[in-house]
């Protein structure tokens, strides 16, 4: 659950179906990006690294860290976010702390606040055993008209119905008094 938002859950379906969608685009096929995880409160992703991820100088490159610390910290903010608002990044600081040429890198990115306008979130990014390679910070500027996911269907042609954001969660029920109907 999220330290934000705990009463919110994101629907399973509506989690998978936006996953699929977000993992078409050409870039994050490009980086090999997989998210792995998504729930308010949390966004985990893995990318092999690969000889086109390299630099001139045989390490990873820069931009593909700060690539992937910004996906996995706008996507730790979707379960913050209202069902029709949208948002997008405006700042992101990276911290490129050590290089890899080769395995898997996992990020993992957590939300630290959530204002009328503003998103705030950190994430990391580690190696296979654990090292710490990179660190970044993301601000967000959230809006309805700023990247809604109706914008994102639309550009994905995609008719189909989206199922809801959020399950709704059943009204909770006192077992230990009998219930009563108007006070009777």
């Amino acid at each position: 659950m999220s330290y934000l938002s705990p009463d919110r859950k994101l629907n399973p379906d509506h989690v998978r179906m936006f996953i699929d969608i977000v993992s078409k685009g050409e870039f994050y096929q490009m980086l090999g990006m997989r998210i792995t995880d998504l729930r308010v409160g949390l966004c985990e992703a893995e990318v092999n690294v690969v000889p086109r991820l390299l630099n001139s100088f045989g390490g990873i490159h820069g931009g593909v860290y700060a690539s992937i610390l910004d996906t996995v910290t706008y996507l730790a903010m979707y379960g913050e976010v209202d069902e029709h608002e949208g948002y997008a990044t405006l700042d992101l600081v990276v911290n490129d702390l050590k290089s890899v040429n080769s395995g898997t890198i996992v990020a993992r990115a957590k939300p630290v606040r959530s204002g009328r306008r503003i998103l705030l979130a950190e994430a990391e990014i580690r190696s296979e055993a654990g090292s710490l390679l990179a660190t970044g910070t993301s601000k967000m500027f959230k809006a309805p008209n700023v990247q809604p996911l109706e914008q994102m269907l639309k550009y994905h042609q995609i008719d189909e119905p989206f199922p809801p954001k959020f399950v709704k969660k059943p009204a909770i029920v006192n077992p230990g008094r009998a219930s009563t109907a108007l006070g009777a």
